[in-house]
């Protein structure tokens, strides 16, 4: 988890470097947050202790 979020920010500065809009970044990035989060869910299973 600590290098996927390295590497968003690390993306996500050379984007504003280059003149993107920070806030459509950050739009996107939760877009993608969600859209993983969703993913994730379909493809768990419970477990029992």
């Amino acid at each position: 988890a600590t290098l996927l979020a390295q590497a968003i920010i690390r993306e996500g500065l050379k984007n504003v470097a280059a003149g993107a809009n920070p806030m459509a970044i950050k739009k996107g990035i939760l877009q993608a947050v969600d859209a993983a989060v969703e993913s994730l869910k379909k493809i768990s299973k419970p477990i029992t202790g």
